[in-house]
């Protein structure tokens, strides 16, 4: 088990970059989406907002992701974890969603007409609050499944060097 573990973390280094990079570049595809939506890439309110809306999401996946293979039981489904990944995806939601709120302050025309904690909390509130914790959710489940296909990967080559070893030695 130790060598496979070893040869996990090693292949969990290998992919680590290019998975942290694919998410990356997915999530600057996403800002650009949001911002084209919003008004246009080059007005720079959209732009904040769509990186502040994607990129916090990229960091949570790519922070999940370094600690999923360093430590894979943090991805594990069972309760205890699940439970605890419920309360790091309500503080990440109310974090994301209080950061999302001062992007109002770069927009001169929301500084105009609303006071700066009306601007600040004008995202506040439990339906937005719920797709945080969903997204979280369904970033969780993700880099869960793909860390642990990874794994039995990892595992199920090492056990057919094992069986080739053994067949070689008889």
């Amino acid at each position: 088990m130790g060598t496979a573990w070893n040869d996990y973390r090693s292949a969990g280094l290998r992919f680590r970059f290019p998975a942290v990079a694919v998410i990356s570049l997915l999530c600057g595809g996403l800002a650009l989406a949001t911002a084209s939506e919003c008004h246009s890439i080059a007005h720079l309110p959209s732009l904040v907002y769509g990186i502040v809306l994607w990129g916090w999401w990229g960091c949570v996946a790519g922070v999940l992701w370094m600690l999923g293979s360093r430590k894979p039981f943090i991805l594990n489904f069972s309760p205890a974890s699940v439970a605890l990944h419920v309360f790091f995806g309500s503080l990440a939601g109310a974090i994301h969603l209080l950061l999302l709120g001062s992007t109002g302050f770069i927009a001169g025309d929301w500084r105009a007409s609303a006071a700066p904690m009306a601007i600040w909390t004008s995202l506040l509130n439990i339906n937005r609050f719920g797709m945080e914790i969903l997204t979280y959710g369904f970033i969780f489940g993700i880099v869960g499944i793909v860390q642990f296909q990874i794994r039995a990967q990892c595992e199920a080559i090492k056990s057919l060097e094992l069986q080739q070893q053994l067949s070689s030695t008889r």
